[in-house]
């Protein structure tokens, strides 16, 4: 297997799923693990932030053409 290159950007979410690229270069992803099961945006510095909190267990998250997030 090839060496390739890469950065961890953000860690300690739990079991992140559906990442999604937003306009300023932030990420939103759904945590699906049962502790959290909640919607994070992470910015391109790497802070995060919980946007919606206790969702269940998401399992993908998709953006319209409007900008909304749709979980």
């Amino acid at each position: 297997m090839p060496d390739i290159d890469h950065t961890i950007f953000h860690s300690g979410l739990g079991e992140p799923e559906g990442p999604v690229l937003l306009g300023d270069g932030s990420w939103a992803v759904v945590e699906m693990s049962p502790e959290t099961g909640q919607v994070s945006v992470i910015s391109p510095d790497g802070s995060s932030n919980r946007v919606v909190v206790k969702t269940g267990r998401p399992n993908g998250m998709v953006q319209d053409t409007n900008g909304a997030l749709w979980v």
